[in-house]
């Protein structure tokens, strides 16, 4: 057996099967692996080296048995390469978990891909110094391997980066009826491109004689037609994101905006008791001031010393603090202490939700978590100190608040858990998890920042927010 074909064909068909394969693991999360992340890479890559092994020697022999027909040599090829590609399609489907769907779609792309990548080599390869004819049965001579090589070069790597980014995002937000019909456009799309392409270069050469054209035109129709292959995968998968983002966005806004009515209701609601119950004690006050019974008038006005709490005057702008009395009030029915320094003057430069959530959030995670604290270290006290001012065109709120422990994402390590970090540093702190997403959103709409630490020494939990105000 000559090494040099060995050699020629193991690396040819690799160039064919191998990027592709790379392809169909890339979008996918580790957690879809049904097997740890490097070992299923690994299987991967030992199945196409045994491929490529078994290709070059049968082709060898096909070579040596039948060298009076170049044909057979090709056949043999294609049906091998359509073996190779059911038994990855195979390996694929049943070592990755997800919805068929989306697996399904992802395999056509990477098939399409295989097709453009085979045609731009056979185009690049009209195109070399002529070299001695191949022997009959020689799938991969020299130039076929630089040209496969070459385009691999090219192609690979932005495929590979668009591959991991927004067809990662694409299959993880594809749903059953807008997948649908995209899968059936790109279907039909990538018929026509590879009908148009077989029907080009079958008579390609019975063009050339009628119109008298060169065989240089040939590449740019070819890279034309490839490249608007290219532009309309790529402008479906962008726009299907776009379109999934802007819904999220919305659904965030309506979350949104729920929270603040939530919020705003019960403030509400909250001082119209607060003003019923006041003038009711109020009014028996003046009775029982006149009947002299002392005692009663002693056990109201101690009623109302501890109602008067909600009607402390916290700062300026009075729609801060109307949250802050609601959260406080809040607070001190469940035992926690509440103190508050804030010298905020006008705050109008912020929208009324955007505030509300952004306060809401953060205060109802500090409840949460002292509330949890306070039943750890029972007969302790929680405490929440919350510290604002908006001098110098910003915003800066510190609230610290009693906290028994945090979950840290996977990603952090323990070097970094003493430092402030950004909310998804956080699996949960306290309600949903959800809040601390929702105050970094919106610290960066007005290009502000939100951070957060956790103190295990002390079992404090520190917020600070900073956000840019026009006032």
């Amino acid at each position: 057996m000559s090494a040099d074909f060995l050699l020629r064909h193991f690396i040819g068909f690799a160039l064919q099967v191998l990027p592709a394969t790379v392809l169909l693991l890339l979008p996918f999360e580790r957690t879809k692996y049904r097997f740890p992340y490097r070992r299923t890479w690994a299987l991967f890559g030992f199945v196409i080296m045994i491929l490529c092994a078994v290709y070059s020697v049968s082709a060898r022999v096909v070579n040596i048995s039948r060298q009076e027909t170049m044909g057979a040599g090709f056949l043999f090829g294609n049906l091998f390469m359509c073996l190779s590609i059911v038994i990855i399609a195979c390996l694929y489907f049943l070592l990755i978990r997800d919805q068929t769907m989306r697996k399904a779609f992802l395999f056509f792309s990477v098939v399409s891909f295989s097709a453009i990548q085979y045609t731009l080599a056979n185009v690049l390869l009209s195109f070399f110094p002529l070299k001695p004819a191949s022997q009959a049965g020689q799938s991969y001579d020299i130039n076929t391997c630089i040209a496969y090589g070459l385009v691999t070069l090219v192609l690979l790597p932005p495929v590979a980066v668009f591959f991991r980014t927004s067809v990662r995002t694409y299959l993880k937000n594809m749903n059953a009826v807008s997948g649908r019909g995209e899968f059936i456009l790109l279907i039909t799309v990538t018929a026509f491109y590879l009908a148009l392409n077989a029907l080009l270069s079958m008579f390609w050469t019975q063009y050339q004689e009628i119109a008298h054209t060169n065989q240089s035109y040939y590449m740019p129709v070819i890279i034309m037609l490839t490249a608007l292959l290219f532009i309309v995968y790529y402008s479906v998968i962008k726009l299907s994101n776009y379109r999934f983002e802007e819904e999220e966005r919305k659904l965030e806004a309506a979350i949104m905006r729920a929270d603040h009515e939530k919020i705003r209701m019960s403030m509400e609601e909250q001082r119209k008791r607060l003003h019923d119950t006041r003038q009711l004690l109020n009014h028996m006050s003046s009775i029982v001031q006149n009947s002299g019974r002392d005692e009663l008038l002693d056990y109201i006005g101690q009623t109302l010393d501890h109602i008067h709490v909600t009607d402390e005057r916290f700062c300026a702008d009075s729609r801060m603090n109307g949250i802050l009395q609601y959260y406080a009030a809040a607070a001190r029915a469940s035992g926690i202490g509440f103190t508050v320094r804030a010298r905020c003057n006008d705050l109008s430069s912020i929208s009324e939700i955007d505030l509300t959530v952004l306060l809401g959030n953060a205060l109802e995670n500090a409840i949460h978590a002292a509330a949890a604290w306070q039943a750890k270290h029972e007969p302790e006290r929680a405490g929440i100190t919350v510290t604002a001012d908006d001098g110098e065109n910003l915003l800066r709120i510190h609230i610290e608040n009693s906290c028994a422990q945090v979950l840290y994402a996977p990603h952090v390590s323990r070097d970094g858990q003493d430092s402030f970090l950004p909310a998804d540093s956080f699996l949960s702190i306290g309600g949903s998890g959800q809040g601390l997403n929702r105050i970094s959103a919106i610290a960066a709409k007005y290009e502000g920042l939100a951070l957060f630490c956790y103190d295990a020494e002390n079992e404090k939990f520190l917020t600070w927010i900073t956000l840019i105000i026009c006032n």
